[in-house]
Parts: C-alpha cells; sequence; structure tokens
C-alpha cells in the first residue's frame, strides 16, 4: 500500500512507464483495491501489463513490442486482480502464437524462490520453453536478491532484479538492485547495481556480466534464506509502530485468523 502520490514519481522516470502488476502482494487487499489501483495507474499515463494472459502491445515505427506479465507464485488473497499461471502451464496459457519478423517478445514473471542468488531448476526449464516458443527477454523478480543473468538459446533471462526500493534494509542483499539495460535488435545489454539506503537509491555502479555471475555464487549459500527470513521478522516487529492503520488492521485480522 502507497500513497497516491507515488504515481507522479513513477511517472516521471520515464517518459515510457510499464508496470507489471502480477505478483502476490497485489491483490491482498481484495479485489476492488486492485482494480481501483489499475485505474489509477492507467489515468497516470502508466501503461499496464500483467491483468490477463494478453500482452501489452506498444507499435513503434516498424517495431512490434509485446509485452506479457504473469506471476507463478503461491497466492493465498488471489482474487482474480492479475494473470497467474504455473512453471508447466505458462506456455500454453499465454498461447503466443506465430512469431512475426519485426516482433520482439518480453515476459515479467514473478518465480523463483526468494532470498536465493541463484535461479532454480524450474526457472531453468521454464526459460528453456519461453525461448523455443521465441521471447527476446525474460525479465525475473520475487526473490528480493539479484540472481544469474544468462543466454537460453537466443533468449536474455535475468532471473531475478532484486530490489530497487523496498522495506528490506536487514541485509546488504536486500538492497541492492540489477538495472538492465537492452538495446534490441542488437541486444548488446548494460548492467547496473544500484544500491539502496533508508528507501532511497545511493549509489549505482557499472558492472560486467561476468562479474554480477560471480557476485552471484559468491553470495548463494543453502541456509542464507532461513537466515535472511529470520532477520526480515525481526525487523517487521521492531518497525511495526511506523505502519499505518490499514496495513495493522489487515496484518493483524491474517495473523488472528490463521493462527
Amino acid at each position: 500500500m502507497a500513497p497516491e502520490e507515488s504515481l507522479q514519481l513513477i511517472k516521471e522516470l520515464s517518459p515510457n512507464v510499464i508496470a507489471n502488476i502480477a505478483n502476490n502482494h497485489f491483490s491482498q487487499h481484495g479485489y476492488e483495491p486492485a482494480m481501483y489501483a489499475i485505474k489509477r495507474a492507467e489515468q497516470e499515463g502508466i501503461l499496464v501489463t500483467g491483468k490477463d494472459n494478453l500482452p501489452l502491445v506498444i507499435q513503434q515505427n516498424n517495431i512490434v513490442l509485446k509485452i506479457w506479465g504473469t506471476s507463478l507464485v503461491k497466492d493465498s488473497n488471489e482474487c482474480g486482480a492479475y494473470f497467474k499461471s504455473s512453471y508447466e502451464n505458462l506456455v500454453d496459457d499465454i498461447n503466443p502464437g506465430p512469431k512475426q519478423s519485426n516482433e520482439i517478445r518480453i515476459i515479467s514473471i514473478h518465480w523463483g524462490e526468494e532470498y536465493y542468488t541463484k535461479e532454480n531448476e524450474k526457472q531453468r526449464i521454464l526459460a528453456g520453453k519461453l525461448s523455443e516458443a521465441g521471447f527476446d527477454l525474460i525479465l525475473g523478480h520475487h526473490p528480493h536478491v539479484i540472481q544469474p543473468v544468462v543466454k537460453s538459446g537466443d533468449t536474455m533471462v535475468v532471473y531475478s532484479h532484486g530490489n530497487f526500493i523496498f522495506d528490506q534494509n536487514f541485509s546488504g542483499l536486500t538492497q541492492k538492485g540489477l538495472i538492465c539495460r537492452f538495446n534490441f535488435p542488437n541486444n548488446k545489454p548494460n548492467f547496473l547495481f544500484s544500491q539502496q539506503k533508508g528507501f532511497r537509491v545511493v549509489g549505482i555502479n557499472s558492472i560486467s556480466l561476468d562479474d554480477l555471475n560471480a557476485f552471484c555464487e559468491q553470495e548463494y549459500h543453502i541456509r542464507k534464506p532461513l537466515m535472511m527470513r529470520i532477520k526480515m521478522k525481526f525487523e517487521l516487529f521492531s518497525h511495526f509502530y511506523e505502519l499505518n492503520n490499514s496495513i495493522i488492521k489487515t496484518f493483524l485480522f491474517r495473523f488472528f485468523t490463521k493462527h
């Protein structure tokens, strides 16, 4: 939950802002607030994808850009406000069809496992299927930490962007984000690490693909996610007083109804 004024900030980032709403947090306050959020974003000129299995289509000069959005993450509050699929059925669910010669396909996916700096086998298998279906770029998110960037066939796969601005200050990993610049059809990407502190981006540094993936390998540990979740709970309770009344009521309702 964020103030509507934040839409102005997002709108000013770029002439064309595209938002994928498909994630396991979007419907946590119910269907009507989710629909209102979509309406307000579109009123501000923000392009929205992830509402259903159809792509957002942008035509510029002779290029047709198709952008899908989806979530593959379990959502106990799912209410039909966004497009949710599965690792096994995603390609069939979106049914992209034959690819035209002037078409660029991008999909933004909420997937993976939280706090792991390496992708899992299900992500790798699905990336291969999406590559076969003609996707040029896969943009991943959900783990809250950066994961590797690899080439799968002709497809560039960003397994996780990490956090850009987010309320997870309990770890240096959750205060880092990955910014990617892609130039189609040449597809020569540039990568930058962003550093967050106190809910502000305080630094951006260029990084090579090899160093990026080496960073993910170095930071990986099978027990790290457990420790990160413990730290996250401590941070939540220590800053509970900062939450607004609506979030506190929602949190307490879910806590007591599930226990």
